[in-house]
């Protein structure tokens, strides 16, 4: 534990829910239903095998219906995404969640980082298409707060067989505390002892000073070393101590997120990216 360091706590909720049926168009009824729960036309994509609708933000009474639709009409949960937004000060919680937070069972790659809508920068952890992916941000306020400060967040995406046997069923009753420690584990890690452990190595491995200065100048631009991520992958033997009760996790999703007007577009570019 952190000695007289408070845990980051977090509050979790549902962000992007698609779901899949075997045809091109929902009925008429069914879907003027839905449009009026949910305040808006939804996103959908029709391809050769049936229609892909999804919502963000959706809340109990939305998710109620979609699971009777599925149940009439031989749909199912196709995706969803858990939100999980730290209380605090936003750039403070995006360096603790870098460097103490690991996607369990993830191939060695780099981390893809890209350029938000805001102009700040989001990092995921694995192609889009994978099945199991995790996200950061820390350039917006909470859809649970939109007036209150930006906040750092973890976007959990499970999809295809990475749903953790959750199906549009079990959506409202979700606790979100199993799913993501299913997912991810906390690690104690110190990185400035880290760092000076790789370049040490470096130094007793290189030719000489010249190749050992130009091999640590190039990895500390491209090394990724402020996520404990890569530091695990470059070093899988290295002993990182998990510490789930770095954060506080809620067994409870909260309800009444508020979906953003700019996220519409993003949304369906992500849809369409993931498949």
């Amino acid at each position: 534990m952190r000695t007289g360091i408070a845990p980051v706590k977090f509050r979790h909720y549902l962000d992007t829910v698609a779901y899949f049926f075997p045809m091109k168009r929902l009925p008429r009824a069914d879907w003027a239903t839905i449009c009026k729960l949910y305040g808006d036309t939804p996103y959908t994509n029709r391809n050769a095998m049936g229609l892909l609708v999804a919502f963000q933000c959706p809340q109990p009474d939305l998710l109620a219906r979609m699971a009777v639709l599925c149940d009439c009409l031989q749909g199912n949960l196709a995706r969803y995404d858990i939100s999980s937004d730290a209380i605090g000060p936003a750039a403070k919680n995006l360096i603790f969640i870098k460097e103490h937070m690991l996607l369990k069972y993830r191939k060695a790659m780099p981390i893809e980082t890209f350029d938000n809508l805001t102009g700040g920068e989001g990092s995921i952890y694995c192609p889009f298409e994978a099945p199991r992916n995790v996200a950061l941000y820390d350039d917006f306020p909470s859809k649970l707060d939109p007036q209150g400060p930006n906040v750092a967040k973890i976007d959990l995406r499970l999809r295809k067989r990475a749903k953790c046997g959750i199906d549009h069923h079990g959506l409202i009753g979700l606790n979100p505390m199993l799913i993501i420690l299913r997912n991810v584990r906390f690690v104690e890690f110190d990185r400035p002892r880290s760092e000076r452990r790789i370049f040490r190595n470096v130094m007793e491995e290189a030719a000489d000073l010249q190749q050992a200065t130009a091999r640590i100048r190039d990895m500390k631009r491209y090394g990724q070393f402020d996520f404990v991520q890569r530091v695990h992958d470059y070093s899988p033997r290295l002993l990182l101590i998990t510490n789930n009760e770095l954060v506080l996790l809620e067994s409870k999703l909260t309800w009444n997120a508020i979906r953003r007007s700019i996220a519409k577009k993003d949304l369906s570019n992500e849809i369409n990216m993931i498949g």
